[in-house]
């Protein structure tokens, strides 16, 4: 705590009473929530904070997620609350809400009872931008306000802010945003209509004039985007997509893969004419990638660092060509990213299909467990339980989930991570797959800082109570259990969080014990203001002065 202590509450956040006395330390730009994980506890603090509490383009995030150990019912309860959210966001287009192209395309069909989607998304659903399941963290992003977004950027809450956004730092570039790339491009051929007066530019509908998608890209790929990377897009069309992509990526080797090309070789120079392939034309390949012999021949052009499927959108070619490039086209560490996954206009069984594919994603990723893969702890304490049929939970997790590191689903696209191999993490780095790499993995560029990694932090802060054991061997440190001696979150909230930690941000971590994680926190953000709240404080207090020896808190004390 290098710029003082802490604000450490008491109080159950759990509940209303509780959260109330949480509300007036926010709004909070992230929640951790830490705390008792049960399901009751889990549920009724996200209900209680997300909408009140955290501040709009913030995260709430869950740790311990895990359920394979608890009751049938209350395994379902807690799939049940989040999968929800999931279809609402994702799959079925629920939650589209503001300007004039969900107005004027989408929401008569979102209404439509035949469809059987509910007319109205739940306050709940319509602030939810974005939800992103790692193995045993899920983080929502809560949905900016329109005040706070570019003016075509219609993926946001009608509002005015009253404190500043949640917003990473960008590295300066002279490279154009993708949204400024997306309006320039769209030069494809017009043809299928969604409404009378708004025709669908094929290949050129990523921008906020059509599906808004570049924001999210932008952001996603904004470290990585002055990389050596390669990029494969399903669906080429007349190649607008693969033109923004040629220019977003300067150093980026641009490949397209669709079963009729003549429409891009016809549409090639007019692109150009606008400044596309700067460095060369893409790599476009005439074939079905949605079957094992079209898929053959995409492969000798791989690895990718990033594969988009901006294809048929069929339920039959996003799983055919998932299924057949994941595993064996995709870098590890690389993105496998499916756009326009909204369901409503499907029949029953094509939506069910759809949806049961990749929720059994999740499911294996983050909620039961299964696939803890790798080094001493999740061999010695987890596996047990894990094969454990008295749990419901197969013996083996398969190679498809096996390698899927991290499911994010935003608001009609889908990007999924593929884990990285052991020869390309830090040595205690748990949350990878053993093997020994060929070409240099995905990462992003991080910006210099004399701040620890929060792996260092996690290592220097497990000070506090040990009790419950997981086996004989292994004890968990209440408070400090973040670090790769234990539940290896840290990579991932490192990378996440690493374009905003010299932020002054607020921090609220549900579950306080010792401090261990309130104290790393103080140093990972080195502007923030640190909270906690938890039922018993007592515990903190009298470990925070030795948590203060080892250069916690160092402006002042958290609330």
């Amino acid at each position: 705590f290098p710029h003082g202590d802490p604000i450490v509450i008491k109080a159950d956040p759990t509940v209303a009473g509780g959260a109330t006395l949480v509300m007036p330390y926010g709004p909070f730009d992230i929640i951790i929530d830490d705390g008792s994980h049960q399901t009751k506890h889990i549920l009724g603090a996200f209900e209680q904070l997300f909408l009140k509490a955290v501040k709009p383009g913030g995260y709430y995030c869950i740790e311990d997620l895990e359920n394979f150990h608890l009751p049938q019912v209350e395994q379902q309860q807690r799939k049940d609350f989040f999968l929800k959210l999931v279809d609402a966001n994702q799959v079925r287009g629920a939650n589209l809400l503001k300007r004039s192209y969900q107005n004027d395309v989408f929401n008569q069909k979102v209404i439509a009872p035949e469809h059987g989607v509910s007319s109205r998304a739940s306050d709940l659903e319509k602030w939810v931008e974005t939800l992103e399941f790692h193995r045993q963290i899920l983080c929502v992003r809560k949905r900016r306000l329109c005040s706070d977004v570019p003016k075509n950027d219609w993926n946001c809450v009608e509002g005015q802010s009253e404190s500043l956004p949640l917003a990473p730092v960008m590295p300066a570039s002279s490279v154009p945003t993708l949204e400024e790339l997306a309006q320039k491009f769209k030069t494809g051929i017009k043809g299928r209509t969604h409404s009378e007066t708004h025709e669908l530019h094929f290949g050129g509908d990523k921008g906020c004039h059509l599906h808004c998608y570049t924001p999210f890209y932008n952001e996603k790929f904004a470290s990585v985007r002055d990389m050596p990377l390669k990029l494969l897009e399903i669906g080429v069309m007349a190649g607008d997509s693969l033109a923004l992509w040629s220019l977003f990526f300067s150093r980026g080797l641009i490949h397209g893969v669709d079963i009729a090309t003549d429409t891009f070789q016809r549409n090639k120079d007019t692109l150009k004419s606008l400044g596309a392939f700067p460095h060369g034309d893409p790599i476009v390949i005439k074939a079905d990638p949605t079957v094992a012999g079209g898929a053959t021949l995409v492969m000798p052009y791989g690895p990718f660092d990033i594969i988009i499927d901006d294809g048929s959108h069929q339920t039959k070619h996003i799983l055919g060509a998932f299924e057949q490039l994941f595993l064996k086209a995709v870098k590890p560490g690389g993105y496998y990213c499916i756009e326009d996954l909204e369901n409503f206009h499907l029949p029953q069984v094509e939506q069910q299909q759809r949806k049961d594919f990749f929720l059994k994603l999740v499911d294996a990723n983050q909620v039961r467990g299964a696939n803890l893969l790798k080094r001493s702890y999740q061999n010695d304490v987890f596996n047990q339980k894990v094969i454990a049929p008295e749990h419901g939970v197969s013996s083996r997790a398969s190679d498809l989930e096996k390698w899927v590191e991290t499911l994010e689903f935003h608001r009609q696209i889908l990007c999924v991570r593929k884990r990285r191999l052991c020869s390309d993490v830090p040595k205690n780095d748990w949350n990878c797959v053993e093997g020994q790499s060929e070409s240099l993995p995905l990462a992003p560029v991080m910006p210099a800082s004399s701040v620890p990694t929060l792996e260092e932090l996690a290592q220097k802060f497990k000070t506090g109570i040990k009790g419950r054991t997981h086996s004989e061997t292994h004890e968990l440190h209440f408070g400090g259990d973040k670090g790769c001696h234990l539940h290896c979150y840290t990579p991932f909230y490192n990378e996440k969080f690493a374009s905003v930690r010299d932020m002054p941000l607020k921090l609220l971590e549900i579950g306080v014990m010792a401090g261990d994680s309130l104290a790393l926190w103080s140093l990972f953000f080195s502007r923030g203001l640190i909270h906690g709240v938890d039922i018993a404080t007592d515990t903190f207090q009298r470990n925070k002065d030795t948590l203060k020896s080892l250069g916690a808190f160092p402006h002042g004390d958290p609330i």
